[in-house]
């Protein structure tokens, strides 16, 4: 199997579209036909071409690399091991994971690729070649590291020696500054993202990987430059300062505070606050005073400098911290130049840590100080902060708002931030009690993409805060959602890429209080679609069935809530199918983009009394379909972007008097719509 690539910096106006902020997306095209897709698609729904593929031993990509195995999987992406066909050199290739193909994941894909490929130094991992497949899944290269991690290393000893955590300490920090110099942030530090590797003089050389969250600061910015606007919440809690776990402005000194964590664990085995929960946890690197050395060691004797330094770096407020890592590393190379002559003490300087470490030779937490000028409010704010907290693999994704009072908030999911937390990766069991563990009073509930079966559900029996419910992607059969009818408050269901039963699907049919159900990339049998035909509370169905005959979608034209209706990528629906569709009274928004409707199937308007927004991406239209789009009376959004038709049968649409918004990209006439639709706004926002 030989895939070309398309490189991540090319871009044609005609097959790229354009994120939010500005940047450019190359489209995906189906390798078979050649049509051109929109992200995330899993199949070409021209011809039905599988567009994700599984890699084995042997299989090329670009023709350059061939896979040997798979030797990894992070939140992001999988890791394989390949040979440089022409260099005969080992490397690894992350990829995107397939579950998270939409616009939002590849650019952020795309921008750790170009953060990562700018920092050459020993002590990182480097980036040889980034690109993506023509499926539109992005790849980087990088160096293959054959070694072990630094939290493997803890794990194996528990602590390490004062000598081994400094020398490796000092690498790390060599490896920082330079990123640092570079104004880029890491922002999740840990031992995981460490690894050793041994050198060809035996030596251990420290690499720093995993800038899948990093930032880069505007050219300029100085050490207390700041990055992150106020609410994004990113980083593996066991090791987050205190700003960055409150959402707060961060800068370099924020790496430094988890740099600090890290070297707490290394030295006594275990990081400074470990709660029983995320936000326990969190609320420990807010308000409490980290443990000396010796108190968490329980009587081991340090380096009265080494424990100033590590105070220092878990001090709360960014300003009593140290302010760049180059003096870290300046003082973790003096302290190990005083254990190489002990009868040498003086060779560091107390006087110059314990001045740096605090006024009156301790350490201050600053705590007060970093709440006060960070929020303005008590410390009561982080709680109020997290709201919700879900388990995706062996990430967590946290969803928040920040609150003005100090009961207990509605949930709101409409931000979400990874966060990797470390202590709940080793133990899969049961995600879905582990994570109603997590946050009890959590309304959204997401177990996208982890491997659970239906009897674990049963943990969700009469649970009232529950109104979204996203099992996408996690095995599931659908008898186990019987548990469901115990949940009053539940509006929103995702069981899209599951392998349903007839029985399952037949539970879910019978969740009466369930308004929104998203049910794709799943084959339905008839039996199946005419059950969920009698679901008549149903107000939003979301299904892309990729097989969808008559038969089966006329089950669906008896639904009298049914307000909005999304059938995308169905290849072989055509213009006749939608007759079927006529008797939906509460219809508003259609959906059939990537079919082969034309938009003629609807030519029986009267049938259609509140239809307001039609969707018509990725299509070949006709003329007749701006005929029966022109009897819309009451159509006010049009969507018709990447798909062919002539900007003249635009003409027709001057009949939709409500129409005031169209959406059109790909190789159109714009001159010819304004004149035509002087009044519609082109593209909005």
């Amino acid at each position: 199997m030989s895939l070309d690539k398309t490189p991540v910096t090319e871009s044609h106006l005609s097959d790229s579209s354009s994120a939010a902020n500005g940047e450019t997306l190359t489209m995906p095209v189906c390798p078979s036909c050649g049509m051109k897709l929109a992200h995330g698609t899993i199949k070409c729904p021209n011809d039905g071409t599988e567009l994700v593929t599984k890699y084995r031993s042997g299989d090329c990509l670009s023709e350059k690399y061939q896979f040997l195995e798979s030797v990894g999987s992070g939140g992001m992406g999988i890791i394989y091991k390949a040979n440089h066909l022409a260099l005969n050199r080992i490397v690894a290739i992350k990829l995107l994971h397939p579950y998270l193909l939409n616009a939002d994941t590849i650019l952020r894909f795309q921008r750790e690729a170009r953060t990562a490929s700018k920092l050459r130094h020993p002590n990182l991992i480097e980036v040889q070649d980034v690109g993506s497949t023509d499926e539109g899944q992005p790849y980087m290269v990088m160096d293959f590291i054959s070694g072990k991690s630094l939290s493997d290393l803890i794990r194996e000893k528990g602590r390490l020696t004062v000598e081994e955590t400094i020398r490796i300490f000092i690498q790390i920090c060599n490896g920082l500054a330079f990123a640092h110099k570079q104004n880029i942030l890491h922002r999740d530090l840990k031992p995981s993202n460490v690894m050793l590797v041994t050198d060809e003089h035996g030596a251990t050389v420290a690499k720093i990987l995993d800038f899948g969250i990093a930032k880069v600061l505007e050219e300029g910015e100085n050490k207390g430059a700041t990055l992150t606007k106020t609410g994004d919440v990113f980083g593996s809690p066991l090791y987050m300062s205190p700003e960055q776990g409150a959402g707060g402005n961060v800068d370099r000194r924020s790496d430094l505070y988890s740099l600090g964590c890290m070297l707490f664990e290394c030295l006594t085995g275990t990081p400074p606050f470990v709660g029983k929960s995320i936000i326990d946890t969190l609320m420990g690197h807010a308000q409490q005073r980290p443990p000396s050395l010796k108190e968490a060691t329980l009587g081991s004797d340090f380096p009265e400098e080494l424990n100033y330094l590590v105070l220092k770096l878990l001090a709360k407020a960014p300003d009593d911290r140290y302010q760049s890592v180059v003096e870290v590393r300046e003082d973790l190379q003096a302290i190990l130049d005083s254990l190489a002559h002990t009868d040498a003490v003086d060779s560091v300087s107390k006087s110059e840590l314990r001045k740096k470490a605090g006024s009156n030779g301790t350490v201050s937490d600053g705590s007060k100080n970093f709440w006060v000028a960070a929020s303005g409010k008590d410390l009561t704010i982080l709680l109020l902060s997290l709201a919700v907290i879900v388990l995706v693999g062996k990430d967590i994704w946290v969803s928040y708002r920040e609150q003005k009072d100090s009961t207990l908030p509605t949930v709101e999911a409409d931000n979400k931030y990874k966060v990797n937390f470390e202590s709940f990766a080793n133990d899969t069991s049961n995600e879905v009690q582990r994570t109603l563990d997590l946050h009890p009073s959590a309304d959204s509930f997401e177990l996208r993409g982890v491997d659970i079966d239906d009897s674990s559900l049963a943990v969700l029996k009469n649970n009232r805060q529950i109104q979204k419910l996203d099992l996408e992607s996690t095995g599931l059969k659908g008898t186990g959602l019987a548990v469901c009818q115990t949940l009053p408050n539940l509006e929103k269901l995702n069981v899209s890429a599951n392998p349903l039963t007839d029985e399952g699907v037949l539970v879910i049919s019978q969740l009466r209080q369930v308004k929104n159900l998203e049910i794709k990339g799943i084959t339905l049998s008839p039996l199946a679609m005419s059950y969920i035909g009698k679901m008549k509370n149903l107000t939003k169905l979301e299904l892309d069935e990729d097989d969808l005959q008559d038969k089966n979608l006329a089950y669906l034209s008896n639904m009298p809530a049914l307000e909005e209706l999304s059938l995308n990528d169905q290849k072989k629906m055509s213009d006749r199918n939608l007759l079927v569709l006529r008797n939906l009274p509460a219809l508003r928004m259609l959906d059939i983009s990537g079919t082969k409707a034309t938009g003629k199937g609807l030519v029986h308007p009267n049938e259609y009394p509140h239809l307001e927004k039609v969707s018509l991406t990725d299509n070949k239209l006709s003329e007749e379909g701006f005929r029966a789009l022109g009897k819309l009376k009451n159509l006010q959004e049009l969507d018709l972007r990447r798909s062919t038709f002539d900007a003249n049968w635009l003409k027709f649409l001057k009949t939709c008097p409500r129409l005031n918004r169209l959406k059109v990209a790909g190789e159109v006439d714009m001159g010819t719509i304004e004149r035509l639709l002087p009044s519609v706004k082109i593209n909005p926002e």
